[in-house]
Order: structure tokens, then sequence, then C-alpha cells
């Protein structure tokens, strides 16, 4: 992020050719394959006039994490809210109290799922929603997209899901969001720039590696819609490419631009 946000300096300038010339919106899917797909009927992203779409996890999905952080051995560490401690440590007066408190979270999330907003913060939630750089939906089908630019790897972890032994991808994140908030087609992508280093991390067979590498495993059929769902990644060389009205700007423009704008004030 930074000086070289990719919202601001890739995904907007994007969006401002696409959004409106639904012949460039399809010419851009083409590059990653996607065709035949209708006019669409809402855009979400970091823009001047709207934002990102907010995607919930599963409720399966996170009640399989309170089994999980109900087992974990978290050795000495320290954790400050009552609830979750009780959950995620044992009590040597207490034999029973971290499955009394994984009883509690689930029934607790049973209660209010349908009405979790993303600024909540619960102590049995232990993954916040998702939010992709672009969500593009039509009457039939949802657009996902990722866009990384100067970022040295892609996310494979979260605030809870943090340790070397545990993993949870972004873009599956991303993908089972889109697959829980709605019935339609899914369509998911990476952009990314052609010498981000990690290019052969985005194909289809590796991402069926880090489908099979999640931490909190994902159930067969699942699995499935995610694969199908995935279809890989376009860079923004591409794009520039076939479209000669998007330019974007290099970062020695965009630290040009800043000097440039000290120098005024």
């Amino acid at each position: 992020m930074g000086k070289f946000n990719s919202s601001i300096h890739r995904v907007r300038p994007l969006m401002d050719v696409i959004k409106n010339d639904f012949q460039a919106y399809k010419s851009f899917l083409e590059l990653i394959h996607i065709e035949g797909v209708g006019i669409p009927q809402s855009y979400w992203y970091d823009g001047s006039d709207c934002k990102e779409k907010q995607l919930k996890p599963s409720k399966q999905h996170l009640i399989k994490l309170i089994e999980y952080f109900s087992e974990k051995d978290f050795g000495n560490i320290e954790i400050k809210n009552k609830k979750r401690k009780q959950l995620c440590c044992s009590d040597p007066k207490n034999a029973n109290s971290r499955i009394e408190a994984k009883m509690e979270a689930i029934e607790e999330l049973e209660k209010s799922y349908d009405s979790m907003k993303a600024s909540g913060k619960l102590w049995y939630v232990f993954e916040g929603f998702t939010n992709p750089d672009i969500f593009i939906e039509g009457e039939d089908y949802v657009i996902v997209c990722e866009g990384k630019w100067t970022e040295p790897h892609i996310t494979t972890h979260t605030t809870n899901l943090k340790s070397k032994e545990e993993y949870r991808n972004q873009m599956i994140r991303h993908i089972q969001g889109a697959l829980n908030y709605t019935d339609k087609k899914v369509y998911a992508f990476y952009i990314v720039d052609e010498d981000c280093g990690y290019l052969d991390q985005l194909n289809k067979e590796m991402f069926m590696e880090h489908i099979s590498r999640e931490t909190i495993k994902i159930e067969e059929s699942e699995k499935e819609k995610i694969l199908n769902a995935y279809k890989g990644y376009v860079t923004w060389q591409k794009i520039e490419t076939v479209f000669t009205n998007i330019k974007f700007k290099t970062k020695e423009e965009i630290l040009s631009n800043g000097l440039s704008k000290i120098k005024e004030e």
C-alpha cells in the first residue's frame, strides 16, 4: 500500500475505462478467458464514488474456526478477552472450561450471524469480512478480483491464522465469501505485475494445492466450487497493451508527483 497503493494507481484507472463501456468490459474479461457475460448491474471497488464490497464468511466456516481455536495449543500467550481466553486456554480448575466456551460461542454465532456487521468485534468470531479489490455483479454472475502490484507475495494469513503452521489464502477467502453471498456463477482472478516473482503460484494447478493447504479444511463439494470459480491471473502490463487509453503511472511518476505537491505547498 502506501505511496504505491494499487487501488488508487491501478484499479481506479482500469475501472474508469471499463465501468461505462460494455465492450471494453467484455474485452477486459476476455483477457482472463471469461466470455458471454451480461451487462453488469453494480460495481464495487475503492473509487471516488464507491467502495469495496464486504463479503461475510459462511457460518459453517466460522463454526469450524471456533472448533479449531477451542482445541489449539496457545502456550502462554496472553488473551485479554475473558470469554475468548476461556475458549482458547485450559483452566486447571475446570476440565470442561473450553468445551463449555465452545458451545457458548457456537450458540452466540447462531443467534447473531444474520445480523453480523463487518465492523463488529465479537469474541467468538475469528475471521472478518473479506474485501476484494474489484467486485462486479451481473444478473447471473459475480466477478471477484484481487489486484496486486508491489506486494512481494500473495496473502496467505489472517489476524488469527498467522503462525507458520497455519494457512489462509486471500483468494480462497474471496471466493468463499462470494459463494456465501450468492448462488450466481462466480468468476475469480488476480491482476498482478508481470515481474511480481510469484506468477507460478497463480496457475490453476497451484491453486489446487493452496486449497488443500487451508488450515480449516474445506469439504470436497466446496473445493470443486472454489476451483471452478478460479480463472488464474492477468497482468497490468497485458491490460495496458490491450487498452491503449489506459496508462498506469510508474513508481517514478508517482514519487515525482508527490515531490511536486510538496514543493507547491
